[in-house]
């Protein structure tokens, strides 16, 4: 009876035609919670002299210091020479804030605000507008206002995170929209987004890589199995015209940080110390200047060591940071169930974004020991979660509908 009671309620709640569901409502009032928690905690945060100085310590003097000399009009990227690993568009936005307002820290603090309440919105109309459903993108909307990681990379610290989210979340909107609709320009676009996410995060040199392989294999696969022997060579032929459109544009996109780094380092993908953290076991012996190697690797670890590894890495990054940076892991606790959804799913897009999820992470995963620093893996999988949570209420939402002891 009382699960009869709940499916009831669920189902009205799917069903609800409230005015405060409505799509305007909606989002007026998840941007009114977000921004009253956000700024609330930028404030006490700026205004705390040990959570201030937090505010501003270890990577965010880096960003201050490229941020700097870009506001002075020094766009050389000679950062590179100590800071391989920094990328410049984070940078680039705080250098509008400090070349009109000076270091203001609340104002600092507003840049990541933005970049959130643009990931609030991109995330409740993105689902609303493929689940077609109020309740379903009220409900996404609500995890991710309630997300402490969010609140974490906005209000309390500084970081690439918020910026590298919103990229990554456009990435597979157009990516999975492309592998649906089989638009071109989707394609071209989420090509485009991953540009500027590399711009934003190194391990964004993956994305470009992973979204054209994986639209190859599913494109060349279909031509081969649907076009006659004959006619191949033409839908071939603008394939391949697609793909290298796609990779030109990654590359004149990340222009920024490729021709720096070729011009001073002599290596336009030149990363400094975190390559290190693919060979090494220990994240100070990572940091050290020394660089190591896969031989270096080999000559130390046996297939055993690999393995354990591997093992090690998969159960940080897909079960105990997801639990840990969240906090209230509702958003996980519900995406898992979906990400199972999408393997059983009909529509073979979700199976692709699922693919993607777990190439992107698979660096992460293998650097995970020598690198052990939730929030770098979590902000892949994070945008990943609200797809994945919202295909799970979707397909409960339709087992509702057939149910008969639900009505």
């Amino acid at each position: 009876m009382r699960l009869t009671r709940l499916a009831f309620l669920l189902n009205r709640f799917f069903a609800s035609n409230s005015r405060m569901l409505q799509p305007r409502s909606s989002v007026a009032l998840l941007s009114l919670i977000y921004l009253a928690v956000s700024i609330g905690l930028l404030i006490y945060t700026v205004n705390t002299p040990p959570r201030a100085r937090k505010f501003v310590e270890k990577d965010v003097q880096h960003y201050l210091a490229i941020g700097r000399a870009m506001a002075s009009g020094d766009f050389s990227m000679n950062y590179v020479k100590g800071w391989p690993y920094r990328q410049p568009l984070y940078p680039m936005l705080l250098s509008v804030v400090i070349r009109f307002a000076g270091e203001n820290l609340f104002l600092l603090g507003l840049v990541n605000v933005t970049l959130g309440l643009a990931i609030i919105w991109l995330v409740y109309f993105s689902i609303l507008k493929v689940f077609a459903n109020n309740a379903i993108a009220c409900f996404i909307g609500f995890l991710a206002i309630i997300n402490c990681f969010l609140y974490q990379r906005v209000s309390l610290s500084l970081g690439t995170e918020p910026l590298f989210i919103l990229l990554l979340l456009l990435v597979l909107l157009w990516f999975g929209s492309y592998i649906s609709r089989r638009n071109p320009r989707h394609l071209i676009l989420a090509s485009s987004a991953a540009g500027l996410a590399y711009l934003a995060r190194p391990n964004g040199l993956f994305i470009l890589p992973a979204i054209i392989g994986l639209a190859c294999f599913r494109d060349v696969f279909r031509c081969l199995r649907n076009e006659p022997s004959p006619s191949r060579l033409r839908p071939l032929g603008r394939l391949a015209t697609l793909y290298l459109t796609c990779v030109a544009l990654f590359l004149i996109i990340t222009l920024p940080s490729t021709l720096p780094r070729w011009r001073i380092l002599g290596n336009p993908i030149e990363h400094g110390m975190i390559e290190n953290f693919m060979w090494v076991d220990d994240y100070n012996v990572g940091k050290q200047s020394i660089r190591y190697t896969w031989r270096d690797y080999i000559a130390t670890h046996t297939f055993g060591d690999v393995v354990g590894r591997w093992l090690r890495g998969f159960w940080a990054v897909y079960v105990r940071v997801p639990l840990w940076e969240e906090v209230w892991a509702i958003l996980y606790v519900i995406a898992v169930p979906g990400a199972i959804i999408a393997v059983l799913h009909p529509q073979e897009s979700y199976r692709y974004l699922l693919l993607l999820a777990f190439i992107l992470l698979l660096p992460l995963v293998w650097t995970y020991v020598a690198n052990p620093i939730g929030r770098v893996p979590y902000t892949v999988m994070f945008p990943f979660e609200f797809i994945f949570a919202g295909l799970a209420l979707h397909s409960l939402r339709a087992w509702l509908s057939r149910s008969p002891n639900s009505h």
